[in-house]
């Protein structure tokens, strides 16, 4: 499907209720949040990942938001342990645990 600009968060949720239309559910990954937050701000990236996990969850979907903690705003980390359940973590070539989230 491509990227987004991540500056326009209506595009995102656009074209992510898009593809899930479209694709009958699916799978919707989200990477690069920080790079997100550091766009828009936490609330309005915390309120989209909430809007993209209620489109996913009624289209018969699936979220996936990828976050590092250390460079992901603790707030926003703290709001998606609470509201998303934890994938594994996943040890990465530096040793440094990523959070897998969905």
């Amino acid at each position: 499907m491509g990227g987004v600009d991540p500056k326009r968060l209506s595009d995102l949720r656009s074209a992510a209720s898009a593809f899930l239309d479209s694709h009958g559910g699916g799978v919707l990954v989200v990477d690069c949040v920080d790079l997100l937050t550091l766009h828009n701000g936490v609330e309005r990236v915390v309120r989209t990942i909430e809007d993209l996990h209620d489109d996913a969850t009624t289209k018969g979907g699936t979220l996936i938001v990828c976050v590092d903690p250390r460079i992901t705003n603790p707030r926003l980390i703290a709001w998606l342990e609470r509201e998303l359940e934890d994938f594994p973590t996943v040890l990465s070539p530096s040793s440094a645990p990523d959070v897998l989230l969905a």
